[in-house]
């Protein structure tokens, strides 16, 4: 359907679900409502301009859109709050704006004329857009007009977001106004989340439903970071916010994706606290509940497990885990070191949302809290001295890209560390994984490099600084002569007894530089190293098994779950569970599939890995399956 849609017809469609609406209420369902369209998706065809004369959005790039209008149109803000008006007549518990609703849609957007004229008045002169595509297009780029540009699009928004809760409050001032948040960092391109929901909602609690953009079956080896998307948004924009995360499974053709992968994308969002679930099952193309039987009765099957795993963790309580820092302005901090690639480097990928949990390590989001903290990208650049000075205390493991940022802002002597230029394409031979304590098992392994590397993707490390009581590499970049580069991981212990650790990687690299399994047992070690504490859960043997664990409801005991992200089934994992081994809980069970907490009996045993104290637990895990353990005192 086109973007735009006359008001006479979307009348005659409220008209429609009014008796509907009715009929749900009086069998005790709750009716909430989710536009699709605000500022357009993809299909505003030239054709309509007559009848909707919208300034049309121009990206970075000078390109027309053909699928969306500027927000700070007039004609479009009167076409749209008369629409929301005109739902919200049905008197819904929530109407959610789309997640269109943002500054991401075919490219970076908006830089049109009216957009160009706000930004002139902010600053006080005319600014073109080529300076400010040079701005975000550059390695360095001037920040402070990135920033300035940010807070513009964002203003805009957020105006327009306050007309729009203003027409529902007119008709319906108890319906709740939320928005759904787009993935990060693109869905903060130009936009703070935070102020966007707080517009919307007025004197009530701000509600956001963030985008988990598992649409079909995909690349499941990138499922991890696509899952992990509410948890950011809480943790870059705060825990005030109430989350509902989208399920959706609309069916264009055959594109959803499984019963499995859906009941495993529930599961993870109750395991991490969210179990407000926005799913959606039928699509506006008018396919018939027959499409999705397979769903439906999978949800049905399974609604006993899911309220058990709703039940065992505290609502909105974070996973605990490795917390991979992300700053709100993190769009604008991004230096573009890849220009040649178009917006591709204006824009932060974050693979370690993805690598980390592929290599059996857990994601977390209680970020005040945790010992385990990685810090990658441009982020840090965003902070004041005293914020990153903070961000510190406690120590860190960083990639180089981050390790450059803190340098640049005076660190280098407090970390121990000091990044030089790139390693030459032609001295990226091998890596060289030569420290006992960081990979006891795999110490002396060497994993080739060049065939999997691209120029720029590695930086040289050298230390620096006075009075460290530790500065160490513990793997090394070697060239075709077998020798030494540089360090490809360092950690150090200041004088003030803080533990650091920098990666020669500047997160560009292929996935199989870091997916390997010299990796997972290096970085799980240099992980509870600098934190001087075993990670809470990791998985010490097992084929991409992403592990996530949370606190008991109780505050007695953890509950931890595992998800088969690899096309093989897994007929047993290693799991290392120092609750288990050093705080007593010893009554482990996992959740079967009626809901009920089963006893595991010979199916687990108590092992060492590699000087590990693990257990050995038995139990199939088909592709993108997950078991949940339940972990608590006898």
């Amino acid at each position: 359907m086109p973007t735009f849609i006359p008001l006479a017809e979307l009348e005659e469609y409220a008209r429609f679900l009014k008796p509907l609406v009715k009929t749900l209420r009086q069998n005790g369902i709750e009716v909430s409502i989710n536009l699709l369209q605000t500022l357009g998706h993809v299909y505003y065809p030239k054709a309509l301009d007559e009848q909707f004369p919208f300034q049309r959005r121009v990206n970075m790039d000078g390109r027309v859109s053909m699928a969306g209008a500027c927000p700070l149109d007039e004609n479009l803000r009167n076409y749209i709050t008369s629409v929301y008006r005109l739902f919200a007549e049905l008197k819904p518990r929530t109407i959610f704006v789309d997640d269109d609703f943002r500054n991401f849609l075919e490219g970076l957007c908006c830089f049109c004329p009216q957009h160009l004229k706000k930004f002139g008045e902010a600053v006080g002169k005319d600014i073109s857009l080529k300076t400010l595509r040079d701005a975000y297009m550059s390695g360095g780029g001037d920040t402070k007009l990135k920033l300035a540009y940010h807070n513009v699009l964002s203003n805009a928004l957020r105006d327009f977001a306050v007309q729009i809760r203003l027409a529902v409050h007119s008709v319906s001032p108890e319906t709740r106004v939320g928005v759904m948040a787009a993935r990060m960092p693109e869905g903060s391109f130009g936009m703070d989340i935070a102020q966007v929901a707080y517009a919307l909602a007025g004197d009530m609690r701000p509600l956001v439903r963030p985008q988990i953009s598992m649409y079909s079956e995909g690349f499941i080896r990138d499922s991890a970071g696509v899952f992990i998307n509410p948890g950011l948004v809480q943790a870059v924009f705060g825990r005030e916010i109430e989350l509902y995360p989208e399920i959706e499974n609309y069916r264009y053709t055959t594109y959803a994706k499984s019963a499995r992968t859906t009941l495993t994308q529930m599961a993870v969002c109750l395991l991490n606290g969210w179990d407000n679930l926005a799913l959606n099952i039928v699509d506006m193309c008018g396919q018939p509940f027959s499409d999705c039987e397979d769903l439906i009765g999978m949800i049905a099957e399974k609604r006993a497990y899911l309220d058990t795993l709703s039940d065992l963790v505290a609502h909105e309580h974070p996973a605990d885990g490795i917390c991979i820092y992300m700053h709100k302005l993190n769009t604008v901090a991004r230096r573009n070191l890849h220009p040649e690639k178009g917006i591709t480097g204006v824009l932060d990928r974050r693979p370690y949302d993805n690598w980390l949990p592929n290599i059996g390590l857990p994601v977390g989001y209680n970020w005040d809290e945790t010992p385990f903290r990685m810090i990658t990208g441009d982020d840090v650049s965003a902070l004041s001295h005293q914020e990153a000075e903070e961000l510190l205390r406690g120590g860190a493991v960083m990639d180089a890209r981050a390790m450059q940022c803190l340098q640049d802002m005076g660190f280098s002597s407090r970390i121990g560390v000091e990044v030089g230029g790139s390693v030459p394409l032609d001295d990226t031979g091998y890596e060289d994984f030569h420290d006992e304590v960081m990979t006891p098992m795999l110490h002396g392994r060497k994993t080739p490099l060049r065939a999997i590397s691209a120029p720029g993707d590695f930086r040289v490390l050298r230390f620096t600084g006075d009075g460290f009581k530790v500065q160490r590499a513990v793997s090394s970049i070697i060239n075709y002569k077998g020798e030494t580069v540089t360090p490809s991981a360092v950690i150090t212990e200041n004088s003030l007894g803080e533990r650091f650790a920098v990666l020669a990687m500047m997160g560009s690299n292929s996935r199989f530089v870091f997916e390997c399994g010299c990796r997972a047992e290096q970085l799980r070690n240099i992980f509870e190293w600098v934190a001087g504490r075993r990670l809470p859960v990791s998985v010490l043997k097992g084929t991409y098994i992403w592990p996530m664990v949370n606190r008991h409801r109780s505050g007695k005991g953890i509950v931890a779950g595992f998800v088969n992200l690899s096309t093989d089934a897994c007929r047993e994992i290693v799991i290392s569970v120092p609750a288990y081994f050093e705080e007593g809980f010893k009554q482990v069970r996992y959740v079967a599939g009626d809901g009920c907490l089963k006893e595991l009996g010979g199916n687990m045993a108590e092992d060492i890995f590699c000087g590990t104290p693990c257990l050995r637990i038995r139990h199939k895990l088909e592709p993108m399956e997950m078991l949940v353990l339940v972990i608590t005192p006898d």
